[in-house]
């Protein structure tokens, strides 16, 4: 018996309930109750009436008193009907407060994947825009060993690799990306001009149109959609006096070697 079961069930005697009734109430057996207080044992007789002080009592006397200990008995119930909804009511908000703080261990647990993510995203936007600028700044008039070309490809097959591995977790698909597609584009490019030759030296040299589209694969946000639109194919800006060789030099430089198209 605990301690507050010690203080409960005293409270109960002074009332004036019974072992029985206390055993009734708490479901602390009667036996436990009078090794606890064995000094009431004998105000408890065999039937358990609790038959005290009524020695001598008798008439109306009698009946205010066992109503007294009636009102007492009831009052008792009472306090312990209060004890026992005090404490189912803590248990409840024990329980709340845990739900409440799984709920904000699992809100912080998102944030932190949110924020891997971010992180992710912005590592693998670096690796693409470093992929294109070493293209653009490399391929004028330009020698690459076969070997660069293929760590170049490879390169460029590994970001994609990563880049289907973060869509698979937020469950969206790669080819919603411009990155994805600019990518698939930036590997055709660079096969098709190695596949042109045979020699360990690879020679780049850009058109002014095809630098000028590969530039337009530039991206600022690595969530950028790809659309479907057309690439222009004529270069409105030319000067008007220029001559037929440069005009023919135009239009053919406005049209990338390797068009782009969704995979």
């Amino acid at each position: 018996m605990t301690t507050e079961e010690r203080e409960q069930a005293k409270s109960m005697r002074k009332k004036g309930m019974s072992f029985r009734e206390i055993e009734d109430l708490t479901g602390i057996p009667k036996s436990t109750l009078q090794r606890a207080f064995p000094k009431d044992n004998t105000l408890d007789g065999d039937d358990d009436t609790d038959d005290i002080d009524n020695d001598g009592l008798e008439g109306s006397a009698l009946r205010r008193h066992q109503h007294e200990r009636d009102h007492q008995r009831q009052l008792a119930r009472i306090d312990l009907e209060k004890q026992r909804l005090t404490n189912e009511k803590q248990k409840l908000d024990n329980e709340a407060f845990a739900l409440r703080l799984k709920e904000t261990e699992l809100e912080q647990k998102e944030e932190e994947v949110v924020i891997k993510r971010v992180k992710r995203k912005g590592t693998l936007l670096a690796k693409y825009k470093i992929l294109l600028g070493e293209l653009l700044d490399n391929a004028v008039d330009s020698s690459w060993e076969r070997d660069e070309v293929d760590e170049f490809i490879e390169r460029c097959q590994d970001l994609k690799e990563r880049i289907l591995i973060i869509t698979s977790q937020m469950g969206s698909d790669e080819e919603e990306l411009a990155i994805w597609h600019n990518l698939n584009y930036l590997i055709e490019f660079v096969e098709e001009v190695m596949e042109e030759q045979t020699g360990n030296l690879i020679e780049f040299d850009l058109t002014k149109g095809e630098r000028r589209y590969i530039e337009s694969l530039k991206l600022i946000d690595f969530d950028e959609e790809h659309t479907d639109d057309d690439d222009d194919d004529d270069d409105d800006d030319e000067d008007d006096d220029d001559d037929d060789d440069d005009d023919d030099d135009d239009e053919e430089d406005a049209k990338p070697v390797v068009r782009k198209k969704g995979r």
